[in-house]
């Protein structure tokens, strides 16, 4: 028979995510892990595995919370575009303080990490495949509702939409940048949508 838990798994990970976040996959010892979680090294290991494991967890859980913030901003907007500048905003300027930094995970992760490959980096590269196909899906129903012309490559689109959001997350590091992240945001998306 099995031990029994004696803390929330989901919460830890959540937290664990948070940390992974902030300081990337590399600086994150087990030792800040076990102290930012509260847990021993046994209970960390006996939960999630390894380091590798606890954080493509973390990653799989950011990219799921990213995924349902983005079809959250869809389904309360007439368009894609508008629900793109709303959610793309919100993660520079609102989100500030709620968000342990302004880059994103995943892609923080692969510049880590893709240098020396392994699964890490195979995670990274899938998750933000999995964001991409996303996107597809979102495009390829603004074209059934007649907003983006059939014969644009949804893909493509896709694509360009992901880099902006890259971008712009970048961009918005940039403390000069401040005040110009609103009306920047709303022009490059409809740049990459019209």
């Amino acid at each position: 028979m099995g031990r029994t838990l004696s803390f929330d798994r989901d919460e830890a990970l959540h937290k664990a995510m948070l940390l992974f976040w902030k300081n990337g996959y590399q600086a994150t010892s087990l030792k800040q892990l076990e102290s930012h979680l509260a847990l021993r090294p046994g209970s960390l290991y006996h939960s999630f595995g390894n380091k590798d494991r606890l954080f493509m967890e973390a990653l799989e859980l950011y990219a799921s919370e990213f995924i349902a913030q983005l079809q959250a901003a869809v389904e309360a907007h007439d368009s894609l575009t508008e629900a793109l500048e709303v959610f793309i905003t919100g993660l520079l300027v609102e989100g500030e303080s709620v968000r342990p930094s302004r880059a994103c995970l995943v892609v923080k992760t692969l510049f880590e990490t893709s240098d020396a490959g392994g699964v890490v980096a195979e995670k990274a590269d899938a998750l933000l495949a999995e964001m991409e196909t996303q996107l597809v899906t979102l495009v390829d129903a603004e074209k059934a509702a007649g907003r983006i012309p059939e014969s644009r490559d949804s893909t493509a689109i896709a694509r360009q939409i992901q880099v902006s959001i890259i971008g712009l997350r970048g961009i918005a590091l940039r403390s000069a940048m401040a005040s110009e992240i609103r009306p920047l945001v709303a022009s490059v998306i409809r740049n990459q949508i019209h």
